[in-house]
């Protein structure tokens, strides 16, 4: 049995135990007191038998018979009845009745003893007087023969007395074991049914139920607790939803940090970590991860200080993940988590911007070297004409100015390219882009026709063998000069002799493809092809014009369009440039 019944029926039960102790202490008391009145009652009965026994023996004795019964029946008490009964039991004399009307007394107990020889007694109702009665007899052995002279004292006033108390008790006894059974039944009904359902449902709410319903009393001393349960269960609930959404609220700011974060043990093992760290590290979200298995030694060392030192570091590192170099700044400092010190290491990735600090660096510095060629070229013709003046024959004069317009239009075609490039990449930054619904087929065509002069002059094949109707939104200026671009690069770089066109549709994507047959790209060069500034071969660029921006600014009109553009080919299998635009709107 639970503490919580113990408590419930315990008390009840002592209470009836209490009564029933009680009454049976009074009973006891009661007994003795009859017990002590009796005795009593039966010491004095005793004595006055022996002085009426004085007075009756000797008129026996002379065989005076006539004159004991006239003073038994003559014998004035009320408080004690004197009666003279002959051996057979018949009863000569009675100082409350005539001897005529009262039965023979040979079977009452007190006589029996007598007749025996022995003085006797015993305590009944008399069903002649209607009261209780105690007798007392004794022998009387005389000349004129055998007599039994009995006494009766009466006891009706205790007997009722004692009766009236035992029936008190008897009927304490019931009501303290109804007020038990009421009691009982009230607190199965009202208390202990009402707190097993509300123990239940406190359970439930323990174990993390909060939606478990709290029944509440109609009525009871339960009823205020289970109120009290079901708000504290609302401001639980509450509070854990005021508790979920900040922990919601900082796992996304965690998750959606630019930076890695660990949380390590002295040990080295990961405690907490976030996707960024994951990815960083390549270990993924399963988390196992130790800090000895990063494959930087000094991070390693410098962890395993800071443990010691208690200071902080910043330092930048730069390892090789998959065969390629990342720079990792990393900054580290203890933490104390219930009790415990914990390294929190957090890291950027500093790789794209390095690459974006050496790509400018190399912009600047391969645009200083391309403006440089034509302006010293534009320079040195210019000081040849000052220095000759008017003694220049017309020959050389021909000569310098057509220097002069070659280089001035290179530097030119560089400046356009750069500002279109520039335009295409704020384009691209935009949140809304002004698109238009076009038709990539006549896009396709108009391409076409715009290089069926080059190509005629390269007496090279220009064919479209597959034309799909398709429409998008996008710039049908810009995508024409992309396909413009690669088919002319084509033209003056391939080698080859025919190139085919052709536009289908994969899924939701449009695409385009431009396949020559010329004499392909090398593999090392097929992934820097789409740089800025990058030749294949430099001479021949040159040599046709070309500013190294083409297909850089080809690639940022794809991407403007939201698509993608790749390179496939093998040196002597021709080349083949595949994009990818997508039919939906973007905006």
């Amino acid at each position: 049995m639970k503490t919580r019944d113990k408590v419930l029926f315990g008390m009840p039960l002592l209470l009836f135990l209490f009564v029933a102790v009680f009454g049976l202490f009074l009973y006891w008391q009661v007994s003795a007191f009859e017990h002590s009145y009796i005795a009593e009652v039966k010491d004095h009965i005793t004595q006055e038998t022996a002085l009426i026994k004085a007075v009756i023996f000797p008129m026996l004795e002379d065989s005076k018979v006539e004159n004991a019964v006239r003073f038994c029946t003559e014998f004035d008490s009320d408080n004690i009845r004197i009666t003279l009964i002959e051996s057979n039991g018949k009863v000569a004399a009675d100082s409350f009745e005539k001897a005529s009307l009262l039965a023979n007394h040979l079977k009452r107990k007190e006589v029996q003893f007598a007749l025996e020889g022995i003085p006797g007694s015993s305590s009944r109702y008399s069903e002649s007087l209607n009261r209780w009665m105690m007798y007392y007899a004794i022998p009387l052995k005389t000349s004129s023969g055998f007599y039994v002279l009995r006494t009766a004292v009466s006891t009706d006033r205790v007997h009722r007395v004692i009766d009236f108390f035992r029936l008190n008790m008897l009927g304490a006894l019931l009501f303290g074991g109804g007020l038990v059974f009421v009691l009982v039944s009230y607190i199965m009904k009202q208390v202990r049914k009402p707190m097993i359902r509300l123990s239940n449902n406190v359970d439930h709410i323990a174990n993390g139920e909060l939606s478990t319903q709290i029944e509440i009393p109609k009525s009871g001393i339960i009823r205020d607790l289970a109120v009290g349960i079901l708000r504290m269960t609302e401001c639980l609930k509450l509070q854990l939803h005021m508790v979920t959404d900040e922990r919601n609220q900082r796992k996304s700011l965690f998750d959606s940090m630019s930076e890695g974060v660990l949380l390590l043990r002295s040990d080295g093992k990961v405690l907490q970590f976030n996707p960024m760290a994951a990815s960083i590290f390549c270990f993924g979200e399963s988390g196992r991860f130790h800090l000895n298995r990063c494959h930087i030694p000094k991070l390693v060392e410098l962890s395993h200080e800071i443990f010691e030192t208690k200071k902080p570091f910043e330092q930048e590192f730069v390892v090789f993940q998959q065969h390629v170099e990342r720079s990792l700044y990393i900054r580290g400092r203890l933490l104390m988590n219930h009790g415990e010190e914990q390294l929190l290491l957090t890291v950027a990735d500093l790789t794209s911007l390095r690459k974006l600090e050496s790509f400018r660096s190399d912009f600047v510095a391969n645009v200083s070297h391309e403006i440089k060629t034509p302006l010293t070229c534009i320079m040195g013709a210019v000081e040849v004409l000052e220095a000759q003046g008017t003694d220049i024959t017309a020959e050389h004069r021909e000569k310098l100015l057509e220097i002069l317009k070659k280089q001035s239009m290179r530097l030119n075609s560089l400046i356009q390219d750069i500002l279109r490039l520039a335009a295409l990449e704020n384009q691209q930054a935009a949140i809304h882009k002004e698109f238009m619904p076009i038709a990539l087929d006549s896009v396709l065509a108009n391409a076409a026709n715009l290089c069926m002069e080059k190509v005629a002059e390269k007496k090279m094949a220009l064919t479209i063998v597959n034309k799909t109707s398709l429409e998008m939104e996008g710039d049908s200026f810009l995508l024409e000069q992309a396909l413009v671009n690669l088919i002319i690069n084509a033209v003056k770089y391939s080698g080859g002799s025919h190139i085919e066109l052709s536009l289908t549709q994969q899924m939701n994507d449009a695409v385009i493809t431009v396949k020559d047959d010329g004499i392909g790209i090398d593999d090392k060069d097929q992934l820097r092809l789409f740089e800025r500034f990058y030749r294949v071969d430099k001479s021949r660029s040159r040599e046709g014009g070309g500013t190294g921006l083409g297909l850089a600014i080809v690639k940022h009109t794809i991407q403007l369009h939201g698509g993608s553009i790749r390179v496939e080919s093998a040196p002597g299998g021709g080349c083949l440039f595949r994009i990818r635009l997508p039919l939906e709107a973007q905006q």
